[in-house]
C-alpha cells in the first residue's frame, strides 16, 4: 500500500472510528490540529457530550488556536448537536496537562494531600524559596528532621565558590525529576584525608618545598611563570584542610599544572613525592625541564572533583526531599509538583478500589493529546490510569476504555528533552498503546511545503533515518506528485557559501543573509508560491514574513539584528533574548537612565 492511500485510509479512521483508541504519527505539515478538530467534531455529531472532551495541548497559545478553529468548525456543521456543542463549548477543556493537572488537583486536594489553598509560584518565587530553606539548613532548622544535614551543607558550601548560586540552579530540576531513578558513577565516601591522606600529604609537602626553593623553578614561557605564580599567591590553600577549603584548593591546583622544575636543580632536595608528581621533558634525548603531566592525575584533581561531585548529590538529595515536603505543606507548587502529586494520587487510588478515577472519567471520559512527543513519561502515566478499563497501581497494565484516548505527535520534532521530554519514551509508550488494543496510524502527506522541497526531504531524511532507533524514529517518505508546482517561483532547497562558517564575528555570514533577503525583496521577478482561499495555488511577491532565520543559538543573533537593521529589514524574535541585544530596550533602559 503507498503511503499515499495508507495516509488518506489514516485520516478517514480518525474522523470516523470514534470508539477506537488511536496513536497517530503525524509529520510536520499534516495537519495535526486539523484532525484533532474534526475528530471532536464527529465525537460531538455522534453524541458525545463536549463537556466530557479534554483536548490537551503543549501551549497556551495552541489551546487559543484549538479553541477558535474548533469553534468555527462547529459553526459551519449546521447539524443540532454541532449547535448545542457550540453553547456549551466553554465546558469542553483546551488547555496544557499543567493546566489540566492543577484543575484537578485543586478540585481533590485533601486526596493529593495538599492544602487546598495551593497556588502555583513561578520559577522566580521558586527561587526566592529555594534560598530560603537554604538558610534554614545551614542554620541547623532541619536538623531533627534530617541529622547531619547542617553539616553535609557546610561541606558543600566548602567545595564550590558559588554553592549557593549552584544549590539554586539545580535543586529545582532535581526536585522536578523526584520520580526517576537516578543513575550516578560511585559516589567517594569519607574525608579528603581519610581517603587520599598520604598522597595529599606528599602533594602538600612537595608543593611547600618548591616554593621554598625558588631556584628550582624553571622560567621560559609565559605558563610556567604564571605557574609559579599562581604557586606563591596560593600556598595558603594548599597548606590547609582540603576539606574545609576544597574549592580554593582545586582552583590553585588547577593554576599550578604548567609548573616547571629546572633540569639542573637537584631534584633529591624535594623528596621522594617529586617523582610521583613531575615527570622530566625531553628534547633530543636530554631533560630540557620536569613537568606535571597532562594525562593522569598527579595533583589529585579529578578525584578532588569527584569528591566534589558526591558531597553535592549527596546534599541535593536529601535537601530536596525536606524542601520539597515543606514547600507541599505550604502550598507553594510548581507545575511540575501539579504533575508528579496528580500521578501520584492516581497511583494510589488504583491501588485500591479506583473511585476517584472512575469520578473524574466520569466528567473528563476522552483525551485528545497533541504534540505528545514534548511530553514526559509522567504525562503518559496519568493518561493511562484516568482512562483504564481497570485501573491497576502499574500504570503500564492499564488498558484504556474504548475511544477515551488520542495521541498525536511527531517524535522527530521532539526538542524539550530539558522538560524531560524523550523520544524514548514516546516509542515506549507508542510500543505499549498497541499492546493495550490501541492502534497505530502514520500521517505522511506534507500541506505545508511544496512537492520540490517534500522530494527533497525524501531524499535526504530516507538516509538519514533509515530505521527506528532508540533515540530516533525512521523517517516516511511523504506523498508526492498531487501538487501543483508553479513555473518561475522560488521553490526548493538552494546553497549559499561563507568563508569561514565557524566564526560568526568574523564571517560574512549576516552580512550575506541580509543581502539574500534584500535582493529578494527587490527583484519584481522573485515570487513565491501561496494558495487563495479556495487552496488554489498562486504566484506573488515575496514578503519579510516568508523569511525564518535559525541560528545555532541565542549568542549569534545580535550579528544578525545588527545587519538587518543596517539594511532596514524588519524582524521579530522568537523565544528568550537577553535584554541588552534588544536595541529598543536598550534604548528604552537609556531613556529611563536619563529620566
Amino acid at each position: 500500500m503507498s503511503n499515499s492511500v495508507r495516509d488518506k485510509e489514516a485520516r478517514d479512521r480518525i474522523r470516523t472510528d470514534i470508539h477506537s483508541n488511536f496513536f497517530v504519527e503525524a509529520g510536520a505539515g499534516s495537519g495535526k490540529t486539523t484532525v484533532l478538530v474534526d475528530r471532536i467534531v464527529s465525537m460531538v455529531e455522534n453524541g458525545i457530550d463536549i463537556s466530557r472532551i479534554c483536548a490537551i495541548t503543549f501551549t497556551k497559545a495552541a489551546a487559543l488556536e484549538f479553541y477558535d478553529r474548533l469553534r468555527n468548525k462547529l459553526a459551519k456543521s449546521g447539524s443540532d448537536r454541532a449547535g448545542e456543542a457550540l453553547r456549551n463549548i466553554d465546558l469542553c477543556f483546551m488547555g496544557t496537562i499543567d493546566s489540566f493537572c492543577n484543575m484537578v488537583i485543586s478540585e481533590h486536594p485533601a486526596k493529593a494531600r495538599v492544602p487546598s489553598s495551593s497556588e502555583i509560584v513561578s520559577d522566580d518565587e521558586l527561587k526566592v524559596l529555594y534560598r530560603r530553606e537554604l538558610s534554614r539548613i545551614r542554620c541547623g532548622e532541619y536538623e531533627s528532621e534530617c541529622p547531619g544535614i547542617r553539616g553535609l551543607s557546610d561541606r558543600f558550601m566548602a567545595c564550590f565558590f558559588n554553592g549557593e548560586e549552584l544549590f539554586i540552579s539545580n535543586i529545582q530540576r532535581l526536585a522536578e525529576t523526584r520520580n526517576a531513578i537516578l543513575v550516578f558513577p560511585e559516589q567517594v565516601s569519607g574525608s579528603i584525608e581519610g581517603t587520599y591522606g598520604e598522597r595529599v600529604s606528599g602533594i602538600k609537602s612537595l608543593l611547600l618545598k618548591i616554593r621554598s626553593m625558588p631556584s628550582a623553578l624553571s622560567t621560559g614561557s609565559r605558563s610556567a611563570e604564571e605557574a609559579a605564580k599562581a604557586l606563591e599567591d596560593g600556598i595558603r590553600n594548599i597548606d590547609c584542610d582540603w576539606d574545609e577549603n576544597l574549592s580554593s584548593t582545586l582552583y590553585t591546583l588547577t593554576r599550578i599544572r604548567k609548573l616547571r622544575v629546572d633540569a639542573g636543580f637537584d631534584v633529591e632536595l624535594l623528596g621522594p613525592w617529586f617523582g610521583e608528581v613531575f615527570k622530566p621533558h625531553f628534547t633530543r634525548n636530554k631533560i630540557t625541564w620536569y613537568e606535571i603531566p597532562q594525562d593522569g592525575d598527579p595533583l589529585l584533581i579529578d578525584k578532588l572533583n569527584s569528591v566534589r561531585f558526591s558531597v553535592a548529590l549527596d546534599f541535593f538529595d536529601k535537601a530536596s526531599g525536606l524542601i520539597t515536603e515543606t514547600l507541599r505543606k505550604e502550598g507553594k507548587l510548581s507545575y511540575a509538583d501539579y504533575l508528579l502529586y496528580l500521578r501520584d494520587m492516581l497511583r494510589e487510588d488504583a491501588a485500591g478500589e479506583g473511585r476517584l478515577i472512575e469520578y473524574i472519567y466520569n466528567r473528563h471520559s476522552y483525551y485528545l493529546v497533541d504534540e505528545f512527543q514534548d511530553t514526559n513519561p509522567v504525562q503518559a502515566e496519568v493518561l493511562f490510569y484516568l482512562c483504564a478499563k481497570r485501573p491497576d497501581p502499574d500504570w503500564r497494565k492499564c488498558e484504556p476504555k474504548p475511544g477515551s484516548l488520542f495521541i498525536v505527535g511527531d517524535p522527530k520534532q521532539s526538542i524539550y528533552r530539558f522538560r524531560n521530554a524523550d523520544v524514548s519514551s514516546f516509542n515506549h509508550v507508542r510500543n505499549l498503546f498497541e499492546k493495550r488494543g490501541g492502534e497505530v496510524l502514520v500521517l505522511s502527506r506534507n500541506y505545508r511545503s511544496t512537492d520540490r522541497l517534500c522530494a527533497w526531504f525524501n531524499r535526504v531524511f530516507s538516509d538519514l533515518l533509515p530505521e527506528d532507533t532508540i533515540n530516533q524514529s525512521r523517517f516516511e517518505q511523504i506523498p508526492t506528485g498531487e501538487k501543483e508546482d508553479l513555473e518561475g517561483t522560488l521553490n526548493g532547497a538552494y546553497r549559499y557559501s561563507v568563508k569561514n562558517e565557524r566564526s560568526f564575528r568574523n564571517s560574512e555570514d549576516p552580512a550575506t543573509v541580509a543581502d539574500i533577503i534584500k535582493s529578494i525583496m527587490s527583484d519584481p521577478d522573485a515570487l513565491v508560491q501561496d494558495s487563495d482561499k479556495e487552496s488554489k495555488s498562486m504566484a506573488r511577491r515575496a514578503r519579510y514574513s516568508d523569511f525564518m532565520l535559525i541560528t545555532p543559538g541565542k549568542g549569534h543573533m545580535a550579528y544578525y539584528m545588527q545587519a538587518f537593521s543596517e539594511r532596514g529589514i524588519p524582524f521579530r524574535i522568537e523565544g528568550k533574548l537577553l535584554f541588552d541585544e534588544c536595541p529598543s530596550l536598550r534604548l528604552v533602559s537609556d531613556v529611563m537612565s536619563a529620566v
